[in-house]
């Protein structure tokens, strides 16, 4: 008789945005994977520190310390760290700087998951992204396929930013406002918030405005006399793709799919009569030209700025931020959206592969869009390579068997 045990493995290394935030990343961590010896989970969660570990070491800028540990045989250390966080439970991650620490559970552990749990703790202070709310805007913390903004926010978290949500109409923008995201309201912002808005950006501020009517969300006047005009009618009633190629945005090669963009022209006198100046950020690749997103930027007007300039990023479309779009892996989508909310936050336009941001935005090179390709290849995998196989040979079972029996 042979004894033979299976062990299915799937991923031997760390994603890429995992990797080169580790190696990117300056500051002390200790991460203690306290499980039980039977727990299923084991083997995989140690796997995992130990590619953290691997990581970790060829980056002199960051410390980090690991410890593997077993309830019933690690007795002291488990009561000590359960002493000091009661709020931990066993078969979890802890992650520890100082005197703070995260906690990722059984039931969310991940690779993603405990890598957004080390930023916080290695950033002190998070630049602040605000959505608007209270005309129907998508919602960053709405996990809804079609009217939720959940992955686009988690996102953000990933790169650093920390994300709220304020209503204009009822509060003034916050002082740690960052950049402020108007995505896609589908009643007009009422005049009071519309001032708000703008106040904000003249003060020095950086608003993205993402809209699908050509009211503009009630900012087409504002628009106009930056020398921004939108169309009445959509590019197409289907996904349209498009491409950036400037130095703000970032994405590569890697392709932009909008749902029935409106078209945006641009009127050089007024844009010179205002001050502004204008790029085009984003334009359709049928028809050819065509301008989806344009970046403004123009002097603050305030007594005490919050930068130097004002910045606006304009877009006749929303949808491309929504759960359906990045959960269905427009990667290019997610990315031109971080470089822009960077951009906006204080970085300086840079060169794709070497872009220059400001003190107070999170230092990266690249971006991660939140999508890992190795989700969708691993899926492919199962289903070619068992599944299907499995149900070819269930349907021959079910003809074979009656008829064998006849």
């Amino acid at each position: 008789m042979f004894y033979a045990r299976w062990r299915f493995v799937g991923r031997t290394e760390l994603s890429k945005r995992s990797a080169e935030f580790i190696s990117t990343a300056t500051g002390a961590l200790k991460i203690s994977a306290v499980f039980e010896a039977s727990h299923p989970f084991k083997r995989d969660a140690f796997d995992m520190l130990d590619l953290f570990a691997e990581a970790a070491a060829r980056n002199s800028a960051l410390r980090l310390e690991t410890r593997k540990l077993d309830p019933s045989l690690d007795i002291t250390e488990c009561a000590e760290l359960f002493r000091k966080i009661p709020a931990m439970s066993v078969n979890s991650f802890v992650i520890e700087s100082g005197s703070r620490w995260q906690i990722v559970g059984e039931d969310d552990l991940s690779e993603d998951a405990c890598v957004s749990a080390m930023i916080p703790l290695l950033r002190a202070t998070r630049p602040k992204i605000y959505f608007t709310e209270g005309c129907g805007e998508y919602d960053p913390q709405n996990e809804n396929r079609t009217s939720g903004a959940s992955a686009i926010a988690s996102a953000l978290e990933l790169n650093g930013y920390a994300v709220r949500k304020i209503n204009p109409a009822a509060q003034s923008v916050p002082a740690d406002c960052e950049a402020l995201v108007i995505a896609g309201p589908k009643i007009l912002f009422s005049p009071v918030a519309v001032e708000a808005t703008l106040a904000y950006a003249q003060s020095g501020g950086g608003v993205f405005l993402l809209f699908d009517e050509p009211a503009a969300s009630g900012f087409a006047a504002a628009l106009a006399v930056r020398g921004i005009g939108v169309d009445h009618e959509a590019l197409s009633d289907k996904p349209v793709r498009a491409s950036a190629d400037n130095g703000i945005v970032m994405t590569g090669n890697t392709a932009l799919f909008f749902s029935a963009p409106l078209p945006l022209t641009f009127d050089e006198a007024e844009a010179v009569r205002s001050r502004s100046s204008i790029k085009t950020l984003v334009s359709a690749q049928e028809p050819e030209n065509a301008a989806i997103a344009f970046a403004i930027e123009s002097p603050a007007r305030a007594e005490k700025p919050r930068r130097a300039e004002s910045r606006i990023v304009v877009c006749g479309d929303s949808d491309f931020i929504s759960n359906a779009r990045i959960w269905g892996g427009a990667e290019g989508n997610a990315v031109f959206f971080l470089s822009c909310v960077n951009w906006l936050s204080g970085g300086v336009a840079g060169s794709p592969n070497h872009p220059a941001v400001s003190a107070n935005a999170p230092h990266r090179s690249t971006f991660h869009s939140g999508i890992d390709g190795n989700v969708a290849w691993r899926r492919l995998l199962l289903f070619s390579a068992v599944l299907y196989p499995a149900l070819i040979l269930a349907f021959g079972l079910f003809i074979y068997v009656p008829w064998a029996r006849r």
